[in-house]
């Protein structure tokens, strides 16, 4: 399996922390994009698999993981697609094959619409992108005005667990809510 180097780039002037695999020098590169909460240690068994045979490269985006919390950053599809740009460029990339997960899938798509030329491929985890698309309950309490502010400040890890499970078929496996839950700090949040 291929060595993952994991390093922190400046770009756009926020200190993000990128994991690479594969050809560095390769113009085209599988790029992870997580989603909230998450980082690219989201794709980290993946990660050395895929630099067997092509470049891979998985950022934390702003605000994530041990990227930096820029408080003027554009916490938006549009901020994040922004920022995807500039981490795409910053590493010589000339063609993505994108593999967005959840949130990181608006950002992706965002920047895959803006750059046509340059997307080689797209794969979509648990993006809801279909017409008619009702978000699940927790991102649309998230996402309500001073509701989604006040719910992340009060969630505690066993709240965050009943909730990821209340609609599931299948519950989330302890180990994964553990990791989603460390993910979603208080900055985060």
């Amino acid at each position: 399996m291929a060595e993952v180097v994991a390093t922190d780039v400046r770009v756009q002037g926020v200190r993000t922390r990128m994991r690479e695999t594969g050809p560095a020098d390769s113009p085209e590169a599988v790029v992870f994009v997580h989603g909230n909460p998450g980082s690219g240690d989201h794709f980290a068994a993946l990660l050395p698999h895929v630099g067997d045979f092509a470049r891979a490269l998985a950022p934390d985006m702003p605000g994530y993981g041990t990227s930096e919390r820029p408080a003027a950053f554009e916490y938006t599809v549009g901020g994040f697609a922004r920022h995807l740009d500039a981490v795409i460029r910053h590493f010589g990339v000339r063609r993505a094959h994108l593999v967005l997960h959840d949130f990181g899938g608006p950002w992706g798509l965002a920047w895959a619409s803006a750059h046509a030329d340059r997307v080689a491929s797209v794969v979509l985890i648990s993006v809801g992108v279909l017409p008619g698309y009702r978000w699940h309950k927790l991102a649309r309490l998230w996402r309500t005005p001073l509701l989604g502010e006040l719910s992340t400040l009060i969630t505690t890890r066993a709240m965050f667990k009943l909730a990821l499970n209340r609609d599931n078929p299948k519950p989330v496996p302890d180990a994964i809510v553990d990791w989603m839950f460390d993910q979603w700090d208080r900055p985060a949040r």
